[in-house]
């Protein structure tokens, strides 16, 4: 009697499913604005992930920093972008005798073109600019992986065929 077993299946159990400790949805126009730095990505990513399907998140300052291996002034420089565009919003929350504690929201309506409310941050957006020009040229290779994923969604599921005796 034979068994038939997909690879997907195959690997998902040999490997385990990367999911399952959470995941989050990213808003592309996130990942596409120019305005927002690759560390604010990051965080905006980091935060998705904790909020999962909701819209708010509540992992605290110094694991994010340590998670995502920035100094504590670079995190904040750039968390302010998040709140400065308008993709995040920030709520602190006092309780008795503990620490603050801050719960972001990721929004889901935000004013497209904004400009940087800061004037900090709108000096800051030269190098950020500088930063990420010189990535440019990797538009070609992106657009190739994105066509291999692609691809490889189309195909059918390759089987694996295992002889139980």
């Amino acid at each position: 009697m034979k068994k038939v077993i997909y690879m997907a299946d195959y690997l998902k159990g040999e490997i385990g499913d990367i999911r399952k400790k959470g995941f989050g949805m990213i808003p592309k126009v996130v990942m596409l604005d120019e305005r927002v730095s690759i560390e604010a990505k990051a965080i905006y990513a980091y935060m998705a992930g904790y909020a999962g399907a909701g819209d708010t998140a509540f992992p605290g300052v110094e694991k994010m920093i340590k998670d995502l291996g920035i100094d504590a002034n670079r995190f904040y420089k750039h968390r302010k972008i998040l709140v400065s565009l308008g993709y995040i919003t920030i709520t602190r929350t006092r309780k008795e005798v503990k620490r603050d504690n801050n719960v972001y929201t990721l929004n889901q309506m935000v004013i497209e073109n904004q400009p940087l409310q800061n004037a900090d941050i709108e000096n800051e957006d030269v190098e950020i600019q500088r930063i990420e020009n010189e990535y440019a040229n990797n538009n070609s290779f992106l657009k190739a992986t994105v066509l291999k994923n692609n691809n490889y969604k189309k195909r059918k599921r390759k089987a694996v065929v295992i002889v139980v005796v």
